[in-house]
């Protein structure tokens, strides 16, 4: 699947089997209230990137292959490595493989993965950010980072790879709140950051090189996973 032309799904689902990288880029728009298969042997040997406004309300979910894009999805999606390994990654297929990916709820099955890539401050444009409307449901999913030497990180920049208007929950596998990433060149700290009450609706973890103390309040709507620097 590739190209712009759009595509109209009715009430009917589309399967895609996708083929080894770079894979295909599609930039046209599926509506209907249909869904999307995404299907592949692995998610080394298949990629498919949606850049488009899709409008389709149905279930997007991806098995054995790589999802990315700088689209929209207004369905929820479901990432599934039951059979064989897939991954959810925001973003470009070319250099800086960077972007913002919106969709509906998402949820990871099966040890499926969450790929962000961070070579600058903004998100986008530095970095990778998948924006959900609803929920996202992180228990049993891997996490994969790649943190660019170059621009370096200062110290104290957070790195929202996450936002939801709706609640994140469960957490990756091996990276409990606060657990510290260390690339060699600087240190972050991973946090996610939960609805407190209505007047303070996200709770961020505030975290200093000298004391790792946390701490500080965001008045907004959204709950996120971050990942701050804390040495370098």
């Amino acid at each position: 699947m590739s190209g712009s032309g759009n595509v109209t799904l009715g009430s009917g689902t589309l399967t895609v089997h996708v083929v080894r990288f770079p894979g295909t880029t599609y930039s046209g728009v599926i509506s209907g209230t249909g869904g999307l298969n995404v299907i592949g042997s692995g998610a080394n040997f298949g990629y498919l990137y949606l850049n488009g406004n899709n409008s389709y309300t149905g279930t997007t979910t991806v098995s054995g292959a790589t999802l990315g894009g700088t689209g929209s999805i207004a369905g929820p999606v479901t990432v599934d490595s039951s059979s064989a390994m897939s991954v959810l990654a925001p973003g470009l297929p070319t250099s800086p493989f960077v972007g913002i990916l919106n969709t509906g709820a998402v949820s990871f099955v099966g040890g499926a993965t969450f790929s962000a890539s961070m070579r600058g401050p903004n998100p986008g444009s530095g970095y990778t950010q998948l924006n959900v409307t609803g929920s996202v449901n992180l228990t049993n999913a891997n996490l994969v980072t790649q943190l660019a030497s170059s621009p370096a990180p200062v110290l104290g920049q957070v790195y929202t790879i996450i936002n939801a208007t709706g609640p994140v929950s469960g957490t990756f596998i091996g990276y409990p709140e606060g657990t510290l990433i260390n690339f060699g060149f600087a240190t972050l700290a991973i946090s996610l950051c939960a609805r407190r009450n209505s007047a303070y609706n996200k709770l961020a973890f505030m975290w200093s090189r000298k004391s790792g103390a946390r701490g500080g309040y965001h008045r907004d709507n959204k709950e996120s996973a971050t990942l701050r620097t804390i040495g370098l």
